[in-house]
């Protein structure tokens, strides 16, 4: 008998998370928020952080402060 499996979805591979951040960066380049942009590829706004900062790009509100 399987045990359920606990916690969220399993975890993505580099490829898919850089295919993601693409999408969430053009999402945010068309003026979304960032809770909106991280939505639209299925994840919460602090793992777009998360992911932006791991590929070294700066938050957008980061950039726009410059």
């Amino acid at each position: 008998m399987r045990r359920p499996r606990c916690g969220g979805p399993a975890p993505t591979g580099r490829g898919a998370v850089g295919e993601k951040l693409a999408v969430a960066t053009d999402a945010r380049a068309t003026g979304r928020t960032a809770a909106d942009a991280a939505r639209l590829v299925g994840w919460i706004r602090a793992n777009l952080y998360r992911h932006q900062a791991e590929a070294g790009h700066a938050p957008a509100a980061a950039k726009s402060a410059r």
